[in-house]
């Protein structure tokens, strides 16, 4: 067999054989420690590269939660001004309403007095144009009086 020594048949001193078989047994106590160092040194190289990623991806996670923190604070600060605003805005159409509603009373109001202003103008227009149609018609009958007058006045 390859890798182990020959045994000779013979043993001839129980300390020999003991020597004998010890040897490739150290030799292999030897490999095997030595095997266990290399991958003891291998499992802490990684256990150290996944200890740094672990606390990498902890550093991570904890930013994270510091700028999610910070973007629910501006989110609720941007909430609560919308909502002052849309209060603010509701109260100013509010009062422009009211406002709106007297200007239009106002208006409502001058045009009934116009109209009643038009109404009365066309009335004391028309008695106006009575008064002057009469006083037309009184002029001229007193032309005519006069006229008679100074006719038989003449005569």
């Amino acid at each position: 067999m390859e890798g182990f020594p020959e045994v000779a048949s013979e043993i001839q001193s129980p300390v020999g054989a003991v020597i004998f078989l010890s040897l490739p047994l150290e030799k292999c106590a030897v490999k095997a420690s030595g095997g266990r160092q290399l991958l003891t040194k291998e499992l802490n190289c990684k256990v150290a590269t996944n200890s740094k990623l672990v606390q990498s991806g902890k550093s991570e996670i904890l930013e994270l939660r510091r700028t999610m923190q910070a973007l629910e604070i501006e989110l609720q600060s941007q909430l609560s001004t919308k909502a002052s605003l849309e209060g603010n805005l509701t109260e100013t159409e509010n009062r422009y309403c009211m406002q709106l509603s007297q200007i239009q009373g106002l208006i409502g109001s001058v045009e009934e007095q116009l109209a009643q202003l038009r109404c009365e103008m066309e009335q004391q227009n028309q008695e106006y144009k009575i008064l002057l149609d009469m006083n037309t018609w009184l002029e001229q009958e007193s032309a005519t009086y006069r006229h008679l007058l100074e006719g038989e006045d003449a005569q």
